[in-house]
């Protein structure tokens, strides 16, 4: 059993692991100067740290899930210019308690929570973040494709589509990891407000900016897919430029659809699909 309470020995890890403020500090190192029981469990804590490091060196490493790793690249890819943000402080992270009774009981029960914390820095990243976004931040954190200018309503797309067809230029790098981003992104970000004019979009689609020739562009990809056009973004794929489209009702629900789409020949030049 441990020479001193739980709380107090939590304190004492806090202490080990230099985290305290100043004035818990030197109240320890009071405590350890002047109480046997406090110097054993400070003596008995430090013994155990080189096994404790020696286990923890020894858990392998995790791999990053792909899921969480196409979400970064897009992140990555649509993040705007950095701008003043408020710092908030969190508060400071204690040890777990447990219980010692020798320097080996230490190691073990502190290894084991440091293969926990490990397995939770790289496996649980995408359930933490999901669910952190889900629970405060969904109704007002702005979608990584709201920040890209939405074209003006030129009528583009509507013998594909039944409709107008939202478009945007975010010039984002996709990849076939975040394609699948882009279908569930449209499908839950607001409608946004008409830009004034139109940006300039990716090398090569500058003929898919006019009306007809988009088109057309739309008639040959849901002509291949099915279903009718939602969204269209003038960005690129794996660095060529390509015509992001988002699907509803098809064989795919998001398209890559190179510069020559539309195109005698061409067809819908596609790129690549999710379904």
């Amino acid at each position: 059993m441990s020479p001193i309470s739980e709380d107090d020995l939590d304190r004492l890890a806090d202490y080990t692991a230099g985290v305290l403020d100043p004035p818990e500090a030197a109240e320890v190192d009071r405590l350890i100067a002047t109480e046997p029981a406090w110097a054993r469990a400070y003596d008995e804590l430090t013994a155990a740290q080189p096994t404790l490091d020696e286990a923890l060196s020894e858990l392998p490493r995790e791999p990053m899930p792909a899921d969480v790793a196409a979400r970064l690249d897009l992140a990555v890819a649509t993040a705007s210019r950095p701008g003043t943000a408020k710092v908030v402080p969190f508060p400071r992270r204690r040890w777990p308690r447990f219980a010692l009774t020798t320097a080996a009981a230490v190691a073990v029960g502190v290894a084991c929570v440091g293969g926990i914390a490990a397995l939770n820095r790289y496996g649980g990243t995408s359930s933490t973040s999901s669910s952190g976004l889900a629970k405060g931040d969904s109704a007002t954190a702005p979608s990584p494709f709201s920040r890209a200018p939405v074209l003006p309503n030129t009528g583009a797309g509507a013998g594909a589509a039944g409709g107008t067809v939202p478009t945007t230029a975010s010039g984002v790098d996709y990849t076939h990891g975040t394609l699948t981003m882009a279908a569930s992104t449209t499908s839950k970000a607001p409608a946004a407000a008409h830009a004034e004019s139109v940006p300039d979009g990716p090398g090569g689609l500058g003929r898919l900016s006019a009306p007809s020739a988009l088109d057309a562009c739309l008639v040959a990809i849901t002509g291949a897919e099915g279903g009718r056009a939602l969204s269209v973004d003038y960005a690129r794929y794996q660095g060529q430029p390509a015509l992001i489209v988002v699907l509803s009702g098809g064989s795919a629900s998001v398209v890559a659809a190179g510069a020559g789409c539309g195109l005698p020949g061409e067809g819908a030049a596609l790129l690549d699909s999710v379904g």
